[in-house]
């Protein structure tokens, strides 16, 4: 599940999600946002902590209310939402430990009711940080990363946060856009600076400095680096973060970003990838270009993790180490089917020729 967005403070609850994850945090505990009420904290660490914990599934179930918490939740992952709400009810005060558990099996939709009771099912979290003109990033994204996402889309919850290496100029930690190039690296990068910025700016500041935002964006590799990774954002918020949805959209920008000379041809070029993945190019465009896209870029931003090179992944919240071959020891698709055995998953075909079943 995605960070809460009516959080004030949402990458934090991607930090929180990380190290649940990676069991460094519990149910309801660990850096949660505070001040701003039990719902919104329950949001953004409870339902990653089930997760983790093999007790939610995806599954076509009725959602909640649609002004509660809840429904924001529902949307993003149906059976989250009934799981959690239900272990939210209050138990009858005289029920024993028994009669509670199967009063709360009862609120559920019965395949909600199965995953609680087989503790299995839960997606395979994948996160994917980069930009779009990362070459290794652009690598990942247009062999493993696809290829993962179209064979084993059922296993997996995957999130690409569409920012990488990039930041802006900041009084705190410098830089500077000077003789900052429109396709090409920029000479005048300063990975200190990014690493500098990635703290006081990115998911691990609590609180972002001011002028965070304020100053010229620099991206490792030019202004079109920043341009067609905006453009992944808006294709993001446009499918509902769907990976299956948006996915085509950022492998066909991948593939052709080096056609992105100028104005007219980033217009072309993203317009093109677009319409032949299903989406509005004016509305992408729009949004690439305009507030919205400004706006979702900050958002991947804070998102953010430290990081010291793109493509930045985690599976399950382990770091991968092989971003080049998806079937390899340690590439992708291995750790995807070793997690969802992990989760008590019945191997698909696809991962029991990984493990050499068939």
């Amino acid at each position: 599940l995605r960070p809460h967005r009516s959080c004030a403070l949402a990458a934090r609850c991607e930090m929180v999600r990380q190290s649940t994850a990676l069991g460094e945090a519990r149910l309801l505990e660990g850096p949660a946002v505070e001040g701003h009420g039990w719902r919104r904290k329950v949001a953004c660490v409870a339902v990653p902590a089930l997760a983790a914990l093999g007790l939610l599934t995806v599954g076509g179930l009725s959602s909640l209310g649609s002004d509660s918490e809840g429904a924001r939740i529902a949307r993003a992952m149906p059976t989250a939402a009934a799981v959690l709400a239900a272990a939210l009810a209050p138990a009858p005060a005289s029920a024993s430990s028994a009669a509670s558990a199967s009063a709360t099996a009862s609120a559920l939709p019965a395949e909600a009711a199965v995953a609680v009771a087989a503790g299995a099912g839960a997606k395979v979290q994948i996160d994917v940080y980069g930009m779009a003109g990362c070459p290794f990033t652009r690598a990942f994204v247009e062999g493993p990363l696809s290829e993962t996402v179209d064979v084993a889309s059922e296993l997996i919850d995957m999130r690409l946060h569409a920012f990488g290496n990039s930041y802006h100029a900041t009084k705190q930690c410098g830089g500077s856009a000077k003789d900052y190039p429109f396709a090409g690296y920029f000479k005048g990068y300063d990975k200190t600076v990014r690493e500098c910025w990635d703290g006081i700016c990115g998911a691990a500041a609590v609180e972002p400095a001011e002028d965070c935002f304020s100053g010229p964006l620099i991206c490792q590799h030019g202004a079109t680096d920043g341009m067609v990774t905006t453009a992944w954002a808006c294709a993001k918020e446009m499918t509902g973060e769907v990976a299956t949805e948006y996915m085509p959209f950022v492998r066909c920008a991948s593939l052709h970003f080096l056609e992105v000379t100028s104005e007219s041809t980033y217009d072309s070029v993203m317009g093109g990838c677009a319409k032949a993945s299903g989406l509005d190019a004016s509305q992408l465009l729009n949004c690439a270009r305009g507030s919205q896209g400004k706006r979702l870029q900050d958002a991947e931003a804070r998102a953010t993790v430290p990081h010291p090179a793109v493509p930045f992944v985690f599976v399950d919240g382990k770091e991968l180490q092989d971003t080049h071959c998806v079937a390899c020891g340690d590439g992708i698709m291995q750790k995807v089917c070793e997690a969802w055995r992990a989760h008590g998953g019945q191997d698909t075909p696809t991962c029991q020729g990984i493990f050499g079943l068939i």
